[in-house]
């Protein structure tokens, strides 16, 4: 369980599909940057290495066995639900069903937005080449949309 756990904080700081979880190991990093060429559209992606992926790499070493996506799927539900009970969470209460490997994907593209990584950037490392099917993508609310833009020059100006 830990593992995965570890695992979805990785990707979540990757943004990778699980059918690429498999392709990142210390080897494919160089110069603070990870390279993959992804499964799905055999496209080369470089994403910049944030200080906790080598730290869980290092922490496997060329032992990161990765879980097949439905027993990573099982464990999330479980962790999730295991949430619900402890009332770690108090966000809605149904949320626990849609954790997913894919949950990833989608909350590295919304994270980095929200901290103001140009679209176009992520779009780049996630793999979206039209901009209408990244902003379906992203989960950002209103409120958050507002947060991130009251300290832009133009409401303060």
């Amino acid at each position: 369980m830990q593992r995965i756990i570890n695992l979805f904080v990785l990707h979540c700081h990757t943004g990778l599909r699980h059918t690429d979880w498999t392709k990142v190991s210390l080897n494919s990093i160089e110069s603070v940057k990870l390279y993959v060429r992804t499964q799905k559209t055999k496209k080369a992606v470089v994403i910049p290495v944030h200080p906790i992926i080598p730290e869980i790499l290092n922490r496997y070493g060329p032992d990161l066995k990765i879980p097949t996506n439905q027993e990573a799927n099982r464990v999330l539900k479980w962790i999730g639900e295991y949430a619900l009970l402890k009332k770690i969470t108090k966000e809605n209460p149904e949320k626990w069903h849609q954790i997913r490997t894919h949950t990833v994907r989608r909350s590295f593209a919304t994270n980095a937005y929200l901290s103001g990584i140009p679209m176009i950037s992520i779009m780049q490392i996630t793999g979206h080449r039209k901009t209408e099917t990244f902003h379906r993508y992203i989960r950002v609310t209103k409120l958050e949309n507002a947060e991130k833009l009251k300290d832009h020059p133009f409401f303060n100006s």
